[in-house]
Parts: structure tokens; sequence; C-alpha cells
């Protein structure tokens, strides 16, 4: 006998023998969907170009073209000289090589321990002892002139900071430790007449009065023209202000680029 349809109903409604609706299950993906869903290759953005082959570049150093191979993104973070010449419109950027051909091979690997994280060559020296046995302040103003060259700010700032922590190995015996003459040489005949270098080994000399560097033939008539201004300036501060003529504070930031 068949069962009345608003019985059944009702039934359903009361919850008595009401059936159970069947799971609902999720829809099965078929591969071709999978794939519709990742996104295609071409959208996802370029991979970096530092860290990898593509960033090597190639330094030929010196006339004998000594091979260097270097990551070239932190050289070009740290020298506008590099930033420029591995740019694509240049020929060097283009074929990742750049020739240095008036450059040392000794000072430029110097350079590239710097640049990637290693210290100055007068790190080890501690004392004053070594500080006067060694060619510290030479090395590192090397490094200062290339830092010129090279457009590079941080090498330069750091050789001031290292040369004045070298000075202040003596103490009050400081004017026994300072650049030497070859050292003066150096910086005047690879520095610009603006260097701060320059204004460096002036205002050491004026602090500490190095007379007896004056009297050496070999002293550079550059050197004592810019010396004997910062003299004179220096008497006439004092005399306006009816001092005595006390030491000149030499503060690193005075030098910094």
């Amino acid at each position: 006998m068949t069962e009345h349809p608003a019985k059944k109903r009702k039934m359903e409604l009361d919850g008595s023998e009401a059936e159970t609706p069947p799971e609902k299950k999720p829809p099965t993906t078929s591969p071709s969907s999978e794939s519709a869903s990742v996104v295609p290759e071409s959208s996802l953005p370029p991979t970096p170009a530092k860290y990898t082959r593509g960033d090597l570049v190639t330094l030929l150093v010196g006339t004998a073209e000594h091979e260097l191979v270097v990551c070239g993104t932190p050289l070009a973070n740290t020298s506008e000289f590099f930033k420029t010449a591995l740019k694509i419109e240049w020929k060097e950027g283009q074929k990742r090589m750049i020739k240095l051909p008036e450059e040392d091979i000794t000072l430029i690997t110097r350079y590239l321990d710097f640049v990637f994280g290693q210290s100055l060559p007068s790190k080890d020296v501690q004392t004053a002892k070594h500080l006067k046995k060694s060619t510290a302040y030479d090395e590192i103003f090397q490094l200062y002139a290339l830092g010129e060259r090279m457009l590079d700010a941080s090498i330069r700032n750091a050789v001031v900071k290292e040369s004045l922590r070298l000075v202040s190995l003596a103490g009050d015996a400081s004017h026994g430790f300072l650049p030497s003459r070859n050292c003066i040489k150096l910086v005047y005949k690879e520095t610009s007449a603006r260097s701060a270098a320059r204004r460096l080994l002036v205002d050491l000399h004026v602090a500490y009065g190095l007379s007896e560097t004056l009297e050496h033939e070999t002293i550079l008539p550059e050197y004592m023209c810019d010396l004997a201004k910062a003299y004179s300036k220096k008497i006439e501060k004092n005399q306006l202000a009816r001092r005595s003529f006390p030491r000149v504070i030499i503060k690193p930031e005075d030098y910094l680029v």
C-alpha cells in the first residue's frame, strides 16, 4: 500500500523515519584544472642578478692583465666607478670585464679584501713599537688614493679612522710615529688637491710640530705651501682670541667624505 505523500512529509518534519541526505563530496580536480591555477612562468618576477653566475665580473689588473673574478654587486654598491662601468649601456657592463691597466695587483687585492668584509692591512698593528717597524701608513694611504680613483667613500673614511687610531697608539709621543715623508709624497702624488687625506697630514703636522720633516730636502713644495697656510690660519685665529697656541684637536668627522 502506498504511503500518502502528506503523511510522509509530516514524518520527515517530525524527524521520524527521515532519510539522511547523502554527504556531499568535494569535486574532484582534474590535472587540467590544477595546471590552470599555476602562475605562468612568464608572469613571475625576474630572478635577481646578484650572487649568480651572471653577477661575476673579471678584473684585468696591470699591464700583465692579472685576472681577478669577483661578484659585481658589492663593487657597484661601494664604488661609483664600478657602478657606472657595470651599467649595461657600457661595453664593460655588457662583457662583465673591466681593465685596470694602471693599478697594482697587490693593491687591488687588498681593496677587494676590504670590499668583501675584511679589515684594513694595518689591523695587526696594536702598539707603538709595532707601528714604528711597520709600513702601515703607506699601505692604508695607498688604499685611500685608490678609493679616490674608484670613487669609494667607504674605504677613504675607513683609512681616516684607522690612521688616527695608529696615531693614538703612541700617546703624547705621537710625533715620532706619524706618517713618513714617503707617505706624504705618496698622498700628494696620487690624490687631488682638495683631498681630505692631504688636510689630515697637514693638520697632524700642525698638531704635533714635526720640525724635523721641514729640514729634509725631499719635502714637497705643495705640502710646504699647505702647511704654511695652516700655520698662518691657526696663528691668526689664536691672536684674535687672545690666547696661546694650543694643540690642534684632530677629529675624524672633519675628514670624512
